[in-house]
């Protein structure tokens, strides 16, 4: 399980968020412990393992802004319909139900508290159109 809190003085993005429902509730748990405002959650590739947990965060957190880039936005759209049936065979009864797509952000920056959080594009990794968001 991999997860990342960027956070400022108020304010946090949260860096992917785990596709199984007990580890992305534990996710969503210590966002909330931060006691920082979620603001936003950025997937870094469509893989499920990246975005599945949105819609848990947002039981917790539902003003943030679920994000990704246009390319992650694309294969989440296709693992959410025509992947889910290997998700679901992989993981039986552990997938987070009523998966919530990401929506495409206007560039690859996001404000927070002022500041600039940068996405950037890694190319074909660990899957077509990976981001990551470096340290501020």
């Amino acid at each position: 399980m991999s997860a990342t809190l960027i956070y400022g003085e108020r304010d946090a993005i949260l860096i992917d968020a785990p596709h199984l429902e007990e580890q992305s509730r534990q996710v969503a748990e210590w966002v909330l412990a931060s006691g920082k405002n979620l603001v936003a959650v950025y997937a870094t590739h469509g893989h499920g393992d990246h975005w599945f947990g949105f819609s848990e965060v947002a039981n917790h957190f539902p003003d943030a802004r679920m994000i990704a880039t246009e390319g992650t936005a694309a294969l989440a759209e296709f693992t959410a319909g025509k992947r889910m049936a290997f998700w679901n065979g992989q993981f039986p009864g552990q997938i987070v139900k009523d998966i919530a797509l990401p929506e495409v952000v206007d560039d690859y920056t996001f404000l927070q508290e002022g500041e600039e959080v940068r996405f950037v594009e890694a190319g074909n990794s660990d899957g077509p159109d990976t981001t990551f968001a470096p340290a501020p």
